[in-house]
C-alpha cells in the first residue's frame, strides 16, 4: 500500500480523481466505515458529498456529510467531514464505538492548508498515531493545487514512503483566466469601482468578490446595499451554518449573482458559471516580523474559482496605490512567470468581459 501526495492545478478535476480512486476500495457488502475525506470548510464538505453522491449512483455505497449541525447522522461506507468534527464526533468516541476498525483510506483535500493550520494538523497527527496504535492499515491520500517544499518536509516525517506527484510552478497559473489589476488611489476608489461594475453588470453572470476580513466583508456589503445593489456575503465563524448553506445554494442556482466573501471560499469551491473574480483586497500573509506580504498561493486559489474545466474567466485585483501594492503584482508575475495586465477604467474591464462571454479570447 502506497500513500499518495498529489498536486494539480485548480480546476483540473482533483476531486473526481480521488473519488474514483477511493470508490474502488469500498466493499459494498461491508457496512463499516471504510473511507474518511477531510475538507477544511462546511461548504467544501457539502460540495464533495454532492459530487460523491452523483458518482455512487447505481451502487450500494453510502456516503454521509458529517457536520456540526448533523452530528447524529448515520455513518455509511464513506464520510466527508472537517477535521474538527471528525475529532469531536468520531475520534474521541472511538473506544466506545470502534467505527474506525475497518478504515481503509483517509483523504485530505487542500492538504497544504490543513497541515499549516494547527488544529487541523493536530487531528491528522492524532489519526496517524491512533491507526498505528491499533494496527489499522490506512492509506493516506493528500491533494492540493499548492504544495511547498516545506509542506513536503512536514509530511515526509509522518508518511515517509508516500508516492509524490508534483506540478512545475510555471504550469500552476491558469491559462484560461485573464489576469488584470486596477490601481485605486484610495479605499473609496475601490468601492466606486465595484459600484461602477454593478451598474454595468451583465444579468445572470456570477461574481465572487474577495475581502481579507469579516469586518471588511460586512462593511463593503453595507456600502453597496445603501446604494441599492443586491449583494450577499458569506463568512465562516459567527455566520449561522444554515445561512451559509442557503447562501451557497442560492449562488449556485443563480438566485444570487454577486457574492462577497472571505477566504472561506478561496479553496476548492466550484461553480463553473463564475466568470469574474475580484480581489477587493490582495491576499496577504503576516511574517514573523509583523510585515504583510503577498500570499502567492492564496492568490492562485482565489482566481482559480473561475476558468475551471476548460472555461474562461477573469481575475481582477484592486490595488492600493498609496500602499504601493503594485509591487505585490510584480512579485506574483515573477513567481508564476505570468502576465497581469493593468486596466485603467471600468469600460476596459467590460470590454474584456464581453469578449470573454463571446469566447473571443
Amino acid at each position: 500500500m502506497r500513500h499518495i501526495i498529489a498536486q494539480s492545478r485548480n480546476g483540473s478535476g482533483k476531486t473526481g480523481a480521488f473519488i474514483l480512486g477511493i470508490l474502488g476500495k469500498v466493499d459494498e457488502k461491508d457496512n463499516n466505515l471504510q473511507v474518511v475525506i477531510f475538507a477544511h470548510t462546511r461548504e467544501l464538505v457539502n460540495q464533495i458529498t454532492k459530487i460523491l453522491s452523483m458518482m455512487i449512483v447505481g451502487t450500494q455505497i453510502k456516503a454521509t456529510a458529517l457536520l456540526n449541525t448533523n452530528k447524529d447522522a448515520s455513518i455509511g461506507h464513506i464520510i466527508v467531514t472537517t477535521p474538527q468534527t471528525f475529532e469531536n464526533v468520531i475520534l474521541q468516541n472511538q473506544k466506545k464505538k470502534r467505527v474506525l476498525d475497518k478504515l481503509k483510506c483517509l483523504v485530505l483535500d487542500e492538504a497544504d492548508h490543513m497541515i499549516r493550520t494547527d488544529n487541523m494538523y493536530k487531528v491528522f497527527i492524532d489519526c496517524i498515531d491512533y491507526f498505528k496504535s491499533k494496527n489499522i492499515e490506512c492509506q493516506y491520500i493528500l491533494f492540493s493545487a499548492t504544495i511547498s517544499d516545506d509542506d513536503l518536509k512536514t509530511l515526509k516525517k509522518h508518511i515517509p514512503k508516500a508516492c509524490i506527484m508534483q506540478t512545475a510552478m510555471e504550469t500552476l497559473t491558469l491559462k484560461n483566466v485573464k489576469q488584470f489589476y486596477y490601481q485605486a488611489e484610495h479605499l473609496d476608489d475601490k468601492v466606486k469601482f465595484i459600484e461602477a461594475y454593478l451598474q454595468k453588470a451583465i444579468d445572470m453572470e456570477r461574481v465572487i468578490i474577495f475581502v481579507n476580513t469579516k469586518e471588511g466583508t460586512k462593511k463593503l456589503q453595507e456600502n453597496l446595499v445603501k446604494k441599492g445593489f443586491k449583494v450577499y456575503i458569506l463568512m465562516g465563524g459567527d455566520m449561522d451554518p444554515r445561512e451559509r448553506d442557503k447562501t451557497i445554494n442560492d449562488f449556485n442556482s443563480g438566485l444570487i449573482q454577486i457574492l462577497i466573501t472571505t477566504n472561506v471560499l478561496a479553496r476548492g469551491f466550484d461553480e463553473r458559471l463564475v466568470k469574474l473574480i475580484i480581489n477587493f483586497d490582495l491576499p496577504v500573509t503576516k511574517t514573523d516580523q509583523g510585515m504583510f506580504i503577498i500570499d502567492k498561493e492564496n492568490y492562485l486559489h482565489r482566481i482559480g474559482r473561475t476558468g475551471r474545466f476548460g472555461s474562461h474567466g477573469i481575475g481582477l485585483s484592486l490595488v492600493n496605490m498609496k500602499r504601493n501594492e503594485k509591487v505585490m503584482i510584480e512579485q506574483l508575475e515573477l513567481h508564476y512567470k505570468s502576465t497581469i495586465e493593468e486596466i485603467k477604467s471600468i469600460e476596459e474591464l467590460m470590454e474584456y468581459f464581453k469578449k470573454l462571454l463571446s469566447s473571443k479570447y
